[in-house]
């Protein structure tokens, strides 16, 4: 029997088990590196290794052991250096070169970048010790962040000087490499362009707004909407900016993501990616843009030629997705959506957490304890199913009492 060729898969997390799949379906053998236990990709790799995903060496080891012909991470910021790193090592085709993905995981080396093509984005300055924080020359109030983090984790808005020195150290500690970035905070409506590179051609996916608890002030999103709202103007300015993006950082095919701030004055973006969304994008551009983008993206890591039909569709209906996250507390489950999975009310359904995890109450990535996506035919309909949802479904702790935050979702506006 023909030995199948193995591929190092970065990260269990549901996207990649969906990649996985994919690559199994292809006569592909997968090795699935993930420090956790039981990560949701595990079920479906032919082997699991608890290594780090960060952990170059490790990484490297493991390629060299299953005589790894690719090395992949499609949908997740950190590992993605360490993939492209291994790969030029080993003489592995890879879409990015080490020195690429550098600039789209490192948010000092992207912000040069922007400035350097051209690229609207907020002033800011790069961070290593908080005695250089001395006589900046940016306008209050500032964002603040590690500059390898990911999730929207470290980030701070800082309105003082009185507050800037402990968001630096705050977002210093969070840092591998023990930078951070110090931005102006730009006021305007928070969105997500899912795009895909076909043959240097930029096919746009969708245009997401972010869900925020409060719009005036800075907040992390607790989901997304789409269609985003925004002008003909700056739809044609995203158009400009990706394409830009795309002939700077010379990409043939692949994935691109965009995370911007649209106002009436520009569109400023925030960071971008040569990856899909994480968590639900891939299920949410596979039903609003017709692109099964897993597939698309395998298709450009092993060499193909990706053919993505879609263009940016009319959007007749309202999609959006929504995180659940709870308090502090040790969870224990998310309840009472079963009817409501039941009865088809859900576009999709996921609980995220695994009983005994311990909660800090926050709205990064890593505290999400489920997610869900619904459709409606307006926004007005789309409130209504939300409602019913919020006011159907608990997360509970150990102790079966209630710790969801239920307070962050605009279900009486």
């Amino acid at each position: 029997m023909e030995k199948k060729e193995t591929i190092v898969v970065l990260a269990g997390t549901r996207p990649h088990a969906e990649l996985i799949k994919n690559l199994k379906a292809r006569g592909y053998r997968t090795v699935l590196i993930d420090y956790t236990e039981n990560p949701v990709a595990k079920p479906y790799a032919d082997r699991h290794s608890t290594e780090s995903t960060l952990d170059v060496d490790a990484v490297e080891r493991i390629a060299r052991e299953e005589h790894a012909c690719r090395i992949m991470d499609i949908c997740i910021d950190r590992p993605i250096p360490v993939a492209a790193y291994v790969a030029e090592k080993l003489h592995l085709p890879h879409p990015l070169s080490y020195e690429s993905s550098l600039v789209v995981t490192n948010k000092n080396l992207m912000k040069k970048f922007l400035l350097d093509n051209g690229i609207t984005t907020s002033r800011f300055i790069p961070v290593t010790d908080v005695a250089e924080l001395t006589d900046i020359d940016l306008t209050y109030p500032l964002i603040v962040k590690p500059s390898d983090a990911s999730g929207s984790i470290g980030i701070e808005r800082v309105d003082t000087a009185v507050n800037l020195k402990s968001a630096v150290e705050n977002a210093l500690s969070k840092s591998r490499n023990g930078q951070a970035v110090v931005e102006e905070y730009v006021i305007g409506t928070e969105i997500q362009v899912d795009c895909f590179i076909e043959n240097h051609r930029v096919v746009i996916l969708d245009i997401k707004e972010k869900r925020k608890i409060r719009d005036d002030i800075f907040s992390l999103p607790y989901g997304s909407i789409i269609p985003a709202k925004i002008s003909e103007t700056n739809r044609q300015k995203i158009d400009s900016m990706c394409n830009r993006l795309v002939e700077s950082l010379g990409i043939v095919n692949g994935p691109l993501y965009i995370q911007a701030i649209a106002n009436e004055k520009d569109i400023y973006v925030i960071e971008f990616g040569v990856r899909f969304g994480g968590g639900l994008s891939f299920k949410i551009i596979r039903d609003v843009a017709g692109v099964d983008v897993i597939d698309a993206t395998a298709e450009a890591y092993l060499g193909g030629k990706p053919d993505v039909k879609s263009l940016f569709p009319d959007f007749k209906e309202v999609y959006a997705t929504y995180h659940i996250f709870p308090k502090a507390g040790i969870f224990a489950a998310v309840t009472g959506y079963e009817k409501l999975l039941d009865e088809g009310f859900f576009e999709y359904f996921a609980v995220n957490m695994k009983p005994g995890y311990k909660c800090v109450g926050g709205l990064t990535s890593n505290e999400r304890a489920g997610a869900f996506i619904l459709r409606a035919s307006s926004e007005e309909e789309l409130k209504l199913k939300l409602k019913k949802v919020i006011n159907s479904i608990d997360v509970v702790d150990s102790n079966g009492i209630s710790i969801m935050r239920k307070d962050i979702y605009h279900i009486d506006d």
